[in-house]
């Protein structure tokens, strides 16, 4: 942008503005010249009027401690926690078929134990109690580590049902096995509510020698089911 030129000729020596209130800057101490006014200026000092006022450290953090925090985990814990409830409700829903009566465990006592009840069988009657997983990989050998621990404070004749939604690794298989409590291994399908595998380790076998599992076809679909002597049930 090029200088405009002010027609003004009354500055004097050491005069800053001239009558038009323009900056002036004088040549000589004797000769009045014509001065001119840098547009820019003006410009600059509206620029200036039209910022906001500096922000202090204060100010920044009120801002800051006034803007609400939004937690995008918080709906995922709920999800999952709705999940694992509906899971639960399914597993109650398989043993109630299977002549299984379960009750919900108060969580700030269950110990990691969902359920605990009763299966009335033919002949016999035995003590459950039981653990849920709805995830979407394998059951890893953590949780049938921890469940072992667990039935260790329960009687020798209770059994321990692991129902998961996923199946189990190879690892968690292999430990169930080896596990010294009568325990049951249960996949069950969380779509259709069946029972997609159903292991027994050594201990529950020799509990319940008459359980077995076999398999049905429903709606011309391959199923499994549990058989008690020569009895399907369910």
């Amino acid at each position: 942008m090029y200088p405009e030129i002010c027609s003004t000729y009354f500055c004097r020596l050491g005069a800053t503005f001239c009558q038009h209130g323009t900056i002036c800057f004088s040549v000589t101490q004797t000769r009045i010249v014509k001065m001119q006014r840098i547009r820019w200026c003006s410009f600059v000092a509206r620029a200036s009027w039209s910022l906001p006022p500096p922000r202090t450290r204060s100010t920044l953090r009120r801002s800051l401690s006034s803007t609400p925090r939004v937690s995008s985990f918080q709906p995922v814990i709920g999800t999952n926690r709705e999940k694992g409830l509906a899971f639960e409700k399914q597993v109650v829903t398989l043993m109630q078929s299977l002549s299984c009566e379960l009750l919900a465990t108060q969580q700030s006592q269950d110990g990691g134990i969902d359920h605990q009840g009763s299966w009335k069988l033919p002949d016999l009657e035995v003590e459950v109690v039981t653990q849920c997983k709805n995830e979407s990989k394998p059951v890893g050998v953590h949780y049938v580590r921890e469940f072992h621990g667990v039935l260790s404070f329960f009687s020798p004749n209770t059994v321990g049902l692991f129902a998961s939604a996923s199946g189990y690794s190879i690892y968690a298989q292999r430990f169930f096995l080896r596990m010294t409590h009568p325990a049951i291994l249960c996949t069950v399908d969380s779509e259709s509510g069946r029972i997609s595998s159903f292991l027994l380790n050594d201990r529950a076998q020799i509990l319940l020698p008459k359980l077995t599992v076999g398999s049905l076809f429903v709606n011309q679909e391959h199923a499994l089911v549990l058989t008690y002597g020569d009895k399907i049930l369910g």
